[in-house]
C-alpha cells in the first residue's frame, strides 16, 4: 500500500476558521475532535461521503453521544447533508488536487520507466552483438515481451484508475458475489479516458459508481467499467447531479449559514 494511501492536506490554522470558533466555543474541544475524526472518516470512504444510518454506531465507537454527533454534522455549516449521506466541500476539493497530483505522477513515472526499458534494452543488444563478434541486432523478441509486460501492467496497483476500477468491482462482488473476473487493467485504461478525454472528475466518478450499485435498476447495467462510461451522463442526470455537484455551496453561502446559527446561539442564550 502505498505511503499516503490515506493521506489528506490540514490547515494548521483550521481551528481558526469561523465555523470551527463557533464549534469550540459551544461543544469545548470535544466537537472539534468530533469534527477531525469525521473528517478522517470520510476520507476512507469511497466518494468522500458516509452513510446518515451509521452516525449511532460511530457515536459508541468513538465514546460520544449521538446527538453531539449529529450537532456537529448539522449545525455549523462544516457538512453537506444529502438524502442519505453526508460530506464535507473542503475535503472533496482537497482530494479531488490531490488525486489530480496522483494521476501525474503515475503518468511520468510510467513515462520514464519505459524509457529506461528501452535504453536498459538497447545497451543489452549492444553488449550481446560485441562479445560474439557478429553484426549487431536488435532483439526483438525481448522488446516485444517487454512492450507486452509493459501493457499488461500499465497501471500500478497505487494508481488512482486502478483503485476506482477496484472500488467498482468491489461494490459489483457485494451485489454478485459470483462475478466474472473482470481485466482491472483494461477498466484502468477506461478509468483513464472519462478522467483525460471526457472531463469527468474523480470525485464524481467515484460518487456515480457508490450511487449506481445501490439502485436496483443500475445496479444489475453497469457490470463494467466500459457500461460505467457509456451510461455515465444518463447516471448523472439520474442522480439530479450536473457534470460538477450541484451541492457545492460559494463563501455566501456559507456566511449565510453561520449568520443564522449565531442568530439562533443569541436567542438561545437571551
Amino acid at each position: 500500500m502505498a505511503v499516503d494511501a490515506y493521506y489528506f492536506s490540514h490547515d494548521s490554522n483550521a481551528k481558526d476558521d469561523p465555523k470551527c470558533v463557533l464549534l469550540i466555543e459551544q461543544l469545548g474541544l470535544e466537537g472539534y475532535g468530533i469534527y477531525w475524526v469525521l473528517v478522517e472518516m470520510l476520507r476512507d470512504q469511497p466518494g468522500y461521503k458516509y452513510p446518515l444510518s451509521l452516525i449511532p454506531a460511530i457515536s459508541r465507537r468513538y465514546n460520544t453521544t449521538f446527538e453531539k454527533m449529529k450537532t456537529v454534522i448539522n449545525n455549523y455549516g462544516l457538512f453537506v447533508v444529502d438524502e442519505h449521506d453526508f460530506f464535507s466541500l473542503s475535503l472533496l476539493k482537497r482530494m479531488e488536487h490531490l488525486d489530480s497530483k496522483r494521476i501525474q505522477a503515475s503518468k511520468a513515472g510510467k513515462a520514464s520507466a519505459q524509457a529506461w526499458r528501452r535504453i536498459n534494452g538497447r545497451s543489452t543488444d549492444v553488449q550481446q552483438g560485441l562479445g560474439d563478434g557478429s553484426t549487431i541486432k536488435p532483439n526483438l523478441t525481448t522488446s516485444k515481451q517487454n512492450n507486452s509486460s509493459c501493457q499488461r501492467n500499465e497501471f500500478a496497483d497505487d494508481a488512482i484508475e486502478f483503485i476506482i476500477s477496484t472500488e467498482l468491482l468491489s461494490y459489483i462482488r457485494g451485489n454478485n458475489p459470483k462475478c466474472k473476473e473482470p481485466n482491472l487493467q483494461n477498466w484502468a485504461k477506461i478509468i483513464d479516458l472519462m478522467i483525460r478525454r471526457d472531463n469527468r472528475s474523480i470525485v464524481d466518478i467515484r460518487e456515480v459508481i457508490a450511487w449506481c450499485q445501490k439502485d436496483s435498476f443500475w445496479m444489475s447495467n453497469i457490470l463494467s467499467a466500459k457500461k460505467l462510461r457509456e451510461k455515465f451522463d444518463q447516471l448523472i442526470l439520474k442522480m439530479g447531479k450536473n457534470t460538477k455537484p450541484k451541492i457545492i455551496s460559494t463563501e455566501d453561502q456559507s456566511r449565510e449559514i453561520l449568520a443564522k446559527i449565531r442568530d439562533k446561539s443569541k436567542q438561545g442564550r437571551e
